[in-house]
């Protein structure tokens, strides 16, 4: 086991250490937005979330029974062509209650299709739209609703690259967005006739790019791991629209903390921390190991499927 924990310790100082180059995933003039673990980005990419996880005790302050909810998590995206991607995501849930067995299984399959909508590099902005379909059916009974859930979506992507001198030090902030409509294909009777409702789900991230810093405005001399590190706040809201919750305050979170972006892969950590009522006052942890694929498997994913070379997503 002290052989396995030194091997593991030199293996993530020796990554850690490794020169980089400069990076184009996710990228709109000199600015590369990361992925982030909540808000989705406004770019399509060909990439993998090799491993999501979430920690949550007390996920719903309205059951103390609830004691502690567990999300484990895969996705993958290709780009179909420069503008248009394809993501496939699926998850497995276990929840813990006090005094009763846990309930576990997988959630249901989702699918989306996202298109770029409009570039700025000039002004490090970006737009783009989804349509996500979480397929009713293809999970596990006991976790997963037996109907399908439509979701349109709208991103956009701003880098304040364009302030003037006297703010040079804010250059490196960026803000995302998502915002979404989650309507359920249903009428009620293939879910026994129980709570189902229309919600609306948004959030946003703040984040400061320490590479954008060291390259576009001033070599400062941060160390490694810190020059690659992007400290962050991703904030989330959920609030129904119709049905018996729907006066109820949004469901709301905030999740401080920071990525750091390699080569090839992407780690992130995360606090969970509720804002509201509705969220209570347990604050749990998430973490994601994040893969470019397009990177790992140039020969693969650098083409569309009609042949089309897209290049890859981050600069050589």
């Amino acid at each position: 086991m002290y052989r396995l924990s030194l091997a593991l310790i030199l293996f993530v100082l020796y990554t850690f250490s490794q020169p980089l180059p400069t990076l184009a995933h996710g990228i709109v003039g000199q600015r590369f937005f990361p992925a982030t673990l909540v808000v989705d980005d406004p770019f399509v990419a060909d990439e993998m979330d090799l491993l999501g996880y979430a920690y949550l005790p007390s996920p719903e302050p309205a059951d103390a029974t609830h004691t502690l909810s567990q999300t484990f998590k895969v996705g993958v995206s290709k780009r179909l062509t420069r503008d248009l991607g394809l993501e496939l995501s699926a998850a497995y849930l276990k929840d813990s209650f006090d005094g009763a067995d846990s309930v576990e299984g997988f959630d249901n399959l989702a699918v989306a299709v996202k298109y770029i909508l409009f570039k700025s590099p000039a002004h490090e902005f970006i737009t783009a739209s989804s349509l996500d379909f979480d397929l009713g059916g293809t999970g596990t009974r006991s976790v997963s609703d037996p109907f399908t859930t439509l979701t349109p979506n709208l991103f956009f992507g701003y880098g304040f690259g364009d302030l003037p001198d006297s703010m040079q030090y804010f250059r490196p902030f960026a803000i995302t967005g998502q915002g979404g409509l989650a309507v359920p294909i249903t009428d009620g009777s293939s879910n026994g006739g129980s709570d189902y409702s229309t919600s609306l789900n948004y959030g946003f991230t703040v984040m400061y790019n320490t590479m954008y810093l060291q390259s576009f405005v001033k070599d400062i001399g941060l160390p490694k791991p810190f020059s690659r590190t992007i400290p962050l706040v991703e904030f989330s809201f959920t609030t129904p629209i119709n049905g018996p919750n729907q006066y109820l305050s949004p469901a709301s979170y905030a999740y401080p903390g920071f990525l750091w972006i390699g080569k090839v892969w992407e780690l992130g950590v995360e606090a969970i921390v509720p804002i509201n009522s509705a969220t209570g006052s347990q604050t749990g942890v998430q973490f994601l190991v994040h893969l470019f694929l397009d990177d790992l498997a140039p020969d693969i994913f650098t083409r569309s499927l009609s042949g089309e070379i897209l290049g890859p997503t981050q600069a050589k």
